[in-house]
């Protein structure tokens, strides 16, 4: 279990906790975009809830998340619109 992005290069395979969680990242925010501009209910409840859960993997291998970047809104950000969506 590697948390120091630094030392994901001297894994085997350059896996760290960091880059588990940015592919998290990149999920969940592909599936808010797509949640949010659905208008079937149920995919849209779909896609929130996938995106959801990959938050939720971000904060557990990548606890402070990600800022924004041109790629993705930050972890804060995408868990704050995507609460404000799923309770409505």
């Amino acid at each position: 279990k590697v948390t120091n992005a630094r030392l994901c290069y001297e894994t085997a395979h350059g896996y760290c906790e960091q880059r588990t969680a940015w592919i998290s990242q990149l999920l969940a925010n592909y599936y808010y975009k797509k949640g949010i501009s659905e208008s079937d209910l149920n995919k849209k409840s779909e896609s929130l809830n996938i995106a959801m859960k990959n938050i939720h993997n971000v904060r557990i291998h990548f606890p402070t998340g990600f800022n924004s970047s041109s790629v993705t809104m930050s972890t804060l950000e995408l868990e704050t619109n995507l609460k404000a969506n799923i309770s409505k």
